[in-house]
């Protein structure tokens, strides 16, 4: 028989069209062209809200990493570590 589609699921299924078509537009539009978005790491997203890092193993990074990091570990009354 016939089946009764409830008018949200209508609705969603109808905004979901609209999304398909808005992105295809934005495929044509970007054929041929380079597209990025920076998105912050864990490491930033934890500087800026505040909350604690566990950097398990730091000390098997390069030295470059360490010498970037450490920056970040000095506070204005001296080292946090």
């Amino acid at each position: 028989g016939a089946r009764v589609v409830s008018v949200e699921l209508r609705r969603k299924f109808v905004d979901f069209g609209r999304q398909v078509r808005e992105f295809g537009r934005k495929v044509d539009t970007m054929q041929g062209k380079v597209a990025f978005s920076f998105v912050d790491g864990v490491l930033v997203q934890a500087l800026k809200q505040g909350h604690w890092l566990l950097l398990d193993e730091i000390n098997l990074a390069p030295s470059e990493t360490l010498e970037r990091l450490s920056g970040l570990l000095d506070g204005e009354n001296g080292s946090i570590v």
